[in-house]
């Protein structure tokens, strides 16, 4: 990452927000500026200024502007949508919880600078068959659904998605059980009978422990450290920290949150920062929107060698846990297990007989991935994750 263009677009970024003057950005590079921004998902954050910074632009302004357009439509479909959605629920009686972007995307100047790829909606687990029944009344084609499963996807063509959440947080992190005692503080919203919502200070451990699982098991980009700052600044003067602080020691994600917040100050509040918080701002804006392949792979590879600098023990670990998957996940792919779970090593050796046999190219192809990706850089992003407090 050159760091006059993250210097750049953290300029703009805070110039969006009324710091700072336009007039006074400085970019070498505007296509290069652009192309990083859109990874990132903050172009539509910086298009006001830079429409104004540079209104002749013919090279890469009118696709920055399409992708603004693009998202004030997407957006006003989404909110018309999850009105819908809100509306059926109450008339039917299903207590559900909106979260992730429709509710941070109204703390932006406007709603559209925060784009969501879709609406995220909790709902109590006993209720998503009938909630299922309203979403196919309402319009939406069922992709997924899984009692078995965190949540069900639905979609109106390709512009509208939406997940119904059984599950806050996903059950391979080691806070998720903490985590999901959120769902047992909810507060209902006023002037509705079963639209509820989350404490301020509940929706902040929520957003910091979505981030934290996407940093754990690949990586995060600079939307999700700006939510962060956007939302510690709507609300800084009402947060409870002493309760904030409890929850995230319980979670174990006290030093992390720690280190995003002084990312955040370092970044668009222009503090000082230590060498480790100028490291992470480093790796995150190398990462684009939720990290790289390679970050993924490369840390997956590194915990499978378990300790030693074999790629071969990397690759057999990875097909032992490929093979002998864990209860609730064979229970996914294999419903049948549900009502009999005694048949699970059945089905253990059925998946093993495919992978060797049916499926041995697809096998090869999942196992060949680590052919080409630095184990000693796998085990540096382990270590970097630790010293980060993941």
């Amino acid at each position: 990452m050159n760091n006059n263009i993250l210097k750049c677009l953290i300029d703009c970024i805070k110039c969006s927000f009324g710091i700072g003057d336009y007039k006074d950005i400085v970019c070498d590079d505007l296509v290069l500026l652009a192309k990083i921004a859109m990874l990132h998902s903050v172009d539509y954050v910086i298009y006001p200024v830079l429409q104004k910074k540079y209104p002749d632009d013919k090279n890469i302004m009118p696709v920055l502007s399409k992708r603004y357009k693009s998202a004030i439509m997407i957006d006003a479909t989404q909110q018309y949508y999850t009105e819908q959605i809100e509306k059926s629920f109450e008339d039917n009686g299903i207590r559900y919880c909106v979260m992730k972007g429709p509710v941070i995307k109204n703390l932006y100047p406007s709603s559209e600078m925060r784009k969501s790829n879709d609406i995220d909606i909790f709902v109590d687990n006993e209720n998503t068959e009938k909630a299922k029944d309203l979403m196919v009344g309402l319009g939406f084609k069922v992709k997924s659904f899984n009692k078995a499963v965190a949540h069900d996807e639905y979609c109106i063509g390709k512009m509208i998605e939406v997940e119904i959440h059984r599950t806050l947080v996903s059950n391979k992190c080691p806070w998720d059980k903490e985590c999901q005692k959120i769902i047992d503080r909810l507060i209902l919203s006023d002037g509705h009978k079963y639209k509820y919502e989350m404490t301020k200070e509940d929706y902040y451990l929520y957003m910091i422990s979505h981030m934290a699982k996407h940093m754990k098991y690949s990586g995060i980009g600079i939307k999700m450290v700006l939510d962060v700052w956007v939302y510690l600044n709507a609300y800084q003067n009402v947060l409870d920290f002493n309760e904030i602080n409890l929850h995230l020691k319980k979670c174990g994600l006290f030093e992390f949150e720690n280190n995003i917040r002084a990312l955040c100050s370092y970044w668009f509040d222009g503090k000082e920062a230590s060498e480790k918080i100028i490291k992470l701002g480093i790796y995150i804006a190398a990462s684009g929107n939720f990290g790289t392949y390679e970050q993924l792979v490369a840390g997956n590879m590194a915990q499978n060698a378990v300790g030693t600098s074999s790629k071969t023990i990397s690759k057999f670990t990875l097909l032992i846990k490929s093979f002998f998957l864990p209860y609730k996940k064979m229970e996914q792919r294999y419903p049948k297990l549900k009502k009999y779970p005694v048949l699970l090593p059945i089905y253990w050796v059925l998946r093993a007989f495919n992978a060797a046999f049916i499926e041995k190219d697809r096998g090869k192809k999942i196992l060949n991935k680590y052919d080409n990706i630095d184990l000693e850089y796998g085990k540096k992003i382990i270590e970097f994750k630790k010293e980060i407090g993941l």
